[in-house]
C-alpha cells in the first residue's frame, strides 16, 4: 500500500525469503503492482529509510 513501509532483519546467518502479494491472513494471493523493489546489503537507519522512501515516491510519482 502506498505510504506503508515493511522492514525485516533476517540476520547474518539466517536463510530467508521474500514473498510479495500474500494476503494478510496468509491464505491466498492478492493482485499487486510493484513500482520497484530495493534490497540493501545491510540495515538502514530510520533516517536513511525515510530519505529512500521520499526518493522512491518522487521517482515514481507517488
Amino acid at each position: 500500500m502506498d505510504g506503508t513501509a515493511v522492514t525485516a532483519d533476517l540476520g547474518a546467518s539466517a536463510t530467508g525469503g521474500l514473498t510479495m502479494g500474500r494476503d494478510i491472513a496468509g491464505t491466498g494471493w492478492s493482485k499487486i503492482d510493484l513500482a520497484e523493489i530495493v534490497v540493501w546489503p545491510s540495515a538502514l537507519t530510520p533516517t536513511q529509510r525515510t530519505d529512500e522512501r521520499a526518493n522512491l515516491k518522487a521517482a515514481h510519482g507517488i
